[in-house]
Parts: C-alpha cells; structure tokens; sequence
C-alpha cells in the first residue's frame, strides 16, 4: 500500500506541467527536469542531514536555497512557465556555489557541480545561442570560484580539506553527473527513435499514398523526389522528373493558374494552396488535377520544403463540361419555349377573347331567338286551335288528329324554346351575387310544386340549409326545383322521399338530393348533363331534356361542380357545391 502510495506520488511530481503541453517531445523535457529536480531534491536533504551529523553547517545555507529554488521551479512549471524555472536551476545554484568560497570553507570536490549544469544544459536547451551563453557562464562562475577558494586574497584557507567531506561530495556530484549524461543520451536515442519511427511512417504514408506527391526543397522546386502515384499519373520516372521543370509538365494555358494561390501561401496568408490545372504527360495526353500546395518552414519562418499533392479530377472535369454544354442547351431549349410559350400564351389569349365574344354573341342570339320565336309560334298553336273550333264539323277523324299532332308539336316547341330562354339567362349580367337565406328559396319551390305533392303523397325531408349564403337565388332556386321534381317524377314507389342534406368546409357549401326513384342506366350516364338530351320515353316521362343541363351551367355559374351517383330501381343522389368565394366567378 505504501509502495503504490509513493509511486502515485512519483507520478504526480514527475508529471507537474507536461498534462498542458501537446508537443510530445516538450513533454519529455519536463519530465525528465522533474526527474532530475526530484533527485536533486533528494541529494540536497541527504547533504543537508550529513553536514548536521558531522557538524558542518555551512551545508545548510546552500542547500536550502537549493531547495527553494526546486520547488520554485516545480510550481512554475506547474502554471506553465517551465523554461524560466529550468533557467533558475541552471544559473542560482551556480552562482550561489560560486560565491560561497568568499564567506566560508567549502570542499574542493564542489566543482563537479559546474560540470553538472553544464550537462543537463545540453537537455533542456537546444538553441545555439542559450547554450554557448551558459557554457560561458559557467565558464567564469568556475574561474570566480577557483579564484575564491583557492587564490590569496586572504590569508584564510577557504576550502576544506576534510576527507570525508570532500568523498561525501564527491560521491553525490558523480551521481548527479551520471544521471545528467545518462539522461542526455536517453533523450538523444528516444529522439533518434522517434525520428526514425517518423520517417518510416512518412516513407509508409508518401510511397503508399492514393494522391500524387512531389517534394522539393525551398520555393525553387529543387531536388525533387515523387512517389509511385505521382510518376503513373505523368509516365516519368523518378530520375526525369529530377532534371524538370513544374513548368515542362503544366498545360501551356494554366503554366501561371498556380501563382496567385502559391503568392498568398508564401506571405502566410493561407495554410495550403489549392487550384486546378491540366498537366501534361510523357505521352503527350492531357489530364486534370486538382492541386494542394504546402510549405514547411523553420523556426524562422523561412520555407524549408513544400509538398505538393495531385488529385487525378478529369473524369470530375468531364461531366463539369457536360453538364455544363448541356445547362447551355437546356438555356437555349428554354429559351425557346418560353417563347412558344409566349406565343401560344398570346394566341390562347386572342382565342379566348374570340371565344368569350362568340359565347356572348350566342347567348345573345338563344335569347333574342328564344323570346323572337314565342310570338309566331303562339300565333301558330291559336290558329291551330281556332281552325278546329270553328270547323271541326267540316273536318274528318283524320284532320283531326293532325290538329291534335300539331296542338302537341307547337307546345312541346314552346317548351323548348322556353327552356332554352331561361338556359342562356343564366350566363347573362342581368343576375347578381347576394346573401339570402337558402331555407326561404327552398320553402319557395316546394310551394311552386304542392299540387304535385298531394298528386304523387312525395315526402321531402331537408337539412336546415345555411342562412347567409352569396348566390344567384332564383338560379339556385331553379337547380333545387329541378332536382327535386325530376326526384319525385321519374319515380314509380308508392311511397316517395327526396332527402336535401348539405355540409359545408373552408371553401365550399356541399348539398346532396337523394330519391328512391327509378335510377339511370349505366350507358345513359355521359349524357345526363347535355341539353335536349331525354334519357326515357317521352310517352312515359314528361320533359324536354334541359333541367339538368340548366343545373349544371347554375351550378359553374357558382364556381361549383355536379355530379350524380345512381342505382337502378333504388334511386339517384345528385351532388352539386357552392363556392363560398364567388369574387373571381
């Protein structure tokens, strides 16, 4: 327990200050300046307890500075500040044994120490200037201290002769020595591993790589070295590409493409450069490649080598182009069609117009042909009628039938003439949108029809219908009229019911009018809404085939649609909606 205690402990103090750093081999340095601060520590409290045991206390001033100062440098390496903790070791402790021979006696052995920091510099320190600067240092701290110790400034000895002392001394600074140069050669051959390890990734990563790789040194392109990828994408060998120009491989066009993005990398602008170009291969063939530039320098700033990496893009650059010619196309193509477009817009237009003036045009004509027509064939149906009034006894059984065929032909023509008035006034001005309340419409048309109520004892069952709705009342009053008669009319049930439910969401009024009639047939159903088109017998059903044509032109009127579904001899369901918004009908 206490043996893992103290190498938690170990690990604690050899590690203060090197948790922060993420360079591994500044990481290395701290900990091997802890190491040696932790021994040194050690040393200094044994000398201290061995100059107390035989009475030299001269012992105790140094080595509790040296003391101090080792902690001072743990806790400036602690907060980050190692290098100037490193520089207090070396320098205080040499200047403190340097000056001590003025004030008190000191062991010959002393010396040794010089020689200490003069090898533990050669770790911690590897600028040229730091370590010329402390090897003079040193050099005139030891001249201060020969000339101290053993010079005759003053007639006192200052140094002692003590055996024990100076082999005590000697001892401890051999172990510091040792330690110091073996911890220097530790550093070299961990150093001379790593730099092996890394050039073996580096020779893995750079021969093996998928992109191709050309190194030179400096910005001059000089002794250049390529990878395997690189001399298959150009076809030249190693040796060639040696005695070359970046120039005699780049397209003639793009032998300038890499100068402004090289120029800002060079200035330190950006990191790496990046840019397309076409180079030229041994066999003349031409490709694309997109190009990553990057620059190493020294503590300087001043550019080592750069790397430079090629992307083989000319199928990328391929389909760029295609799609490219073939985004002109679509341009040119939609060019054109915008303008067919425009010009079928404009000739759509134009017919549109005709088309809105001929509908008027024979809307005007069923109206003034439909109203012009009642006249003489009234005229015609009263002369009829006279004729066989006033010389029925003049006139055969034969004569009179034809009276009869003409009577009947003259009304069914009236009829028609009739509907076909009301089925162009429902597209003329003259009728407008306004609120009522469909409830009053429809209590209207049941009242026109209750002498074909009592006739047929039909049952009519109704929703209450909105009370505020926008239409055309009398023209919807027409399509409910139309409806409901054609529901209790083609019906041969004893017992006969009309349901009128209706629902209503955002944007229209829905109104279902179901019977439990005769129903349609299936081939009829194209023609249920084409005027004059009478799907029964003429004999059997009265009508002239434009009630439901009327209803559904009512019903477009409304912005609305109609549509019907039916089954024989159960009945028929018409469906018809109301826009609510009939601003733009």
């Amino acid at each position: 327990m206490l043996l893992k205690s103290l190498k938690s402990l170990y690990n604690k103090i050899i590690n203060v200050g090197a948790h922060n750093i993420d360079n591994l081999g500044e990481q290395s340095r701290i900990r091997i300046m802890n190491y040696w601060l932790l021994l040194s520590s050690i040393i200094v409290i044994l000398s201290m307890t061995i100059g107390g045991f035989i009475d030299f206390y001269s012992y105790f001033l140094p080595s509790s500075m040296t003391l101090v100062i080792i902690l001072l440098s743990f806790y400036l390496s602690s907060i980050g500040k190692h290098i100037i903790g490193w520089r207090l070791v070396q320098t205080i402790p040499a200047l403190v044994i340097t000056f001590l021979p003025a004030f008190t006696q000191v062991v010959a052995s002393s010396l040794i120490f010089f020689i200490v920091f003069q090898s533990i510099v050669f770790i911690f320190f590897t600028k040229r200037k730091i370590l010329f600067s402390f090897l003079v240092f040193y050099g005139i701290c030891a001249i201060i201290y020969c000339y101290f110790m053993f010079g005759s400034y003053t007639d006192e000895q200052n140094y002692n002769d003590d055996l024990l002392l100076n082999v005590v001394n000697l001892i401890f600074g051999l172990l510091l020595q040792f330690n110091a140069l073996y911890l220097l050669q530790e550093q070299r051959e961990k150093g001379q591993a790593n730099l092996r390890e890394n050039e073996a990734k580096f020779r893995s990563i750079f021969e093996d790589n998928p992109l191709g790789i050309l190194l030179s040194d400096g910005v001059d392109f000089s002794r250049k070295e390529i990878n395997q990828m690189y001399h298959e994408m150009l076809g030249y060998t190693k040796e060639e590409v040696k005695t070359m120009k970046i120039s005699d491989f780049t397209y003639e066009e793009d032998k300038n493409a890499h100068n402004p993005h090289f120029q800002k990398l060079l200035k330190g602008e950006t990191r790496f450069a990046e840019f397309e170009k076409r180079y030229i291969r041994k066999d003349k063939s031409i490709f694309w490649a997109k190009t990553f530039v990057a620059l190493a320098r020294d503590r300087t700033g001043k550019p080592i080598y750069n790397i430079a990496m090629l992307q083989d893009i000319s199928q990328t650059k391929e389909q760029e182009i295609r799609i490219q010619e073939l985004l002109e196309d679509l341009k040119h193509l939609n060019a054109e069609l915008e303008q067919k477009v425009e010009e079928r817009t404009a000739n759509l237009s134009k017919i549109n117009e005709e088309l809105h003036q001929s509908n008027q045009d024979l809307e005007q004509f069923a109206y003034i042909a439909s109203h012009d027509l009642q006249e003489p064939l009234r005229m015609v149906g009263n002369f009829v009628q006279l004729l066989e009034r006033r010389y029925s006894s003049k006139i055969d059984d034969s004569g009179k039938e034809y009276i009869k065929f003409a009577v009947e032909g003259v009304t069914r023509m009236s009829a028609l003439i009739k509907g076909l008035l009301e089925y162009s006034r429902v597209g003329r001005k003259e009728a407008g949108f306004k609120p009522v309340n469909l409830n009053n419409i429809l209590a209207a048309k049941i009242f026109d029809i209750n002498p074909l109520l009592k006739e047929t004892k039909a049952e009519i069952i109704a929703d209450d219908l909105p009370k505020q709705m926008i239409c055309e009342p009398i023209q919807l009053g027409v399509v409910f009229y139309n409806l409901i008669v054609n529901g209790i009319k083609f019906n041969n049930k004893e017992a006969i019911k009309v349901i009128i439910k209706t629902k209503e969401d955002d944007q229209f009024y829905h109104f279902s009018i179901s019977d439990n009639g005769i129903g349609i047939k299936e081939e009829y159903q194209h023609r249920v809404f084409e005027i004059f088109k009478r799907l029964n017998n003429r004999d059997a059903y009265e009508g002239n085939g434009i009630g439901l044509a009327l209803c559904k032109k009512i019903v477009l009127r409304h912005g609305g649609k109609i549509w019907y579904k039916s089954e024989i001899n159960k009945g028929t369901t018409f469906h018809f909606t109301i826009s609510k918004d009939l601003s733009m009908v």
